[in-house]
């Protein structure tokens, strides 16, 4: 039988390293597309193929955490998956159309989660990966019409400030492993700030 510890320090181990790795996944989208080096539509198929990978590995965590079922959360997670197969988006007006439906499934498993206190110890697997995801879509979205954004001395800002904040977590987390204490929840605040200074960084785009 598993600890809350045991549990808890692998799921806190793995969003950290993931937080980072979104962070620097999401700042090199910006560049090469400000570059000239990605295209869009390729891109976007991507972006959906890596949020389906992010709900099967959901899923795994789920099944290894969770005592119980979670059919309730099944199709909601089905329907997301679905719309995240949909065929390439060849127009701005078919990618507008699919990210509109992406982001209404993104909903829908979201409140299906915050309606079940069962799931939320692991919530945050799905929560970090549908928050790049809405990120990346907004940086495509800007670039779906072959106008290469340009990368700011503010979103350089931003992005350096997130990167600092995120390190820092990582480093605290390092510092703190052993704790029987550690909880994730104490990190919330401080994860909230650096995908914060992501959203602002894409905004300034």
């Amino acid at each position: 039988m598993k600890t809350n510890n045991e549990i808890q320090k692998p799921i806190l181990v793995k969003i950290a390293d993931q937080l980072l790795k979104d962070q620097q996944e999401l700042d090199y989208l910006a560049v090469q597309l400000s570059l000239g080096k990605s295209e869009v539509k390729k891109e976007f198929e991507k972006t959906k193929l890596k949020m389906k990978n992010s709900l099967h590995e959901f899923r795994v965590e789920l099944n290894s955490e969770i005592d119980q079922e979670y059919a309730f959360l099944d199709s909601s997670l089905t329907d997301l998956e679905n719309e995240l197969d949909e065929g390439e988006a060849k127009t701005k007006e078919m990618f507008l159309k699919q990210k509109k439906n992406i982001l209404k499934k993104l909903e829908a498993v979201k409140i299906e989660i915050e309606s079940n206190p069962s799931v939320l110890k692991v919530a945050d697997f799905f929560t970090s990966a549908s928050i790049i995801t809405k990120l990346q879509l907004e940086i495509l979205e800007k670039n779906f019409d072959k106008k290469k954004v340009e990368l700011t001395a503010e979103y350089n800002e931003e992005m350096i400030t997130a990167q600092e904040k995120i390190n820092s977590i990582i480093s605290k987390l390092k510092e703190k492993q052993e704790d029987a204490n550690l909880k994730w929840e104490n990190f919330k605040d401080e994860i909230h700030i650096s995908y914060e200074h992501l959203r602002k960084a894409i905004q300034v785009l």
